[in-house]
């Protein structure tokens, strides 16, 4: 009878955790935590706390250098024709210098970059994806 309990509780849970989610990405709200966006930097309410798990985000903005090298891959495979993996050989001393590894580590990594619908300013959940607020407080703002 308890383990029944336990598993009407964990649906009932279950439940509730997905619709505040569907609600948030219908707000076009983004996601809390997780690993730095490549093209974004992050501005925290508490940027001074030690602990990173308690530091608070206030907004993301974008990241000019980043947003640049962003701009210049889709560049040069949509315009000129490169290949993905070239592009990777240019990221990759970049990557060794930047806290974000998921920019690096090849083409799979550029490719999930280039294509990601944060970039066109989209939230995606469950496979639909909404208008993204919450990208430097302003939701008409400009994406890399």
């Amino acid at each position: 009878m308890e383990t029944l309990r336990a598993r009407r509780e964990s649906a009932v849970k279950s439940a509730r955790v997905r619709e505040a989610q569907d609600r948030e990405a219908r707000k076009g709200r983004r996601v809390g935590g997780g690993q730095r966006w490549f093209g974004y930097t992050r501005i925290y309410a508490n940027p001074d706390e030690p602990n990173h798990k308690k530091r608070h985000i206030v907004r993301e903005e974008i990241n000019p250098v980043e947003a640049d090298a962003i701009r210049d891959a889709a560049v040069r495979i949509l315009d000129r024709g490169e290949s993905v993996a070239s592009i990777a050989r240019d990221w990759e001393p970049r990557a060794a210098s930047s806290r974000s590894r998921r920019s690096s580590g090849g083409p799979t990594s550029i490719v999930g970059t280039l294509t990601s619908p944060r970039l066109a300013g989209l939230r995606e959940w469950q496979g639909k994806k909404y208008p993204h607020h919450a990208v430097a407080g302003d939701p008409r703002c400009r994406h890399p």
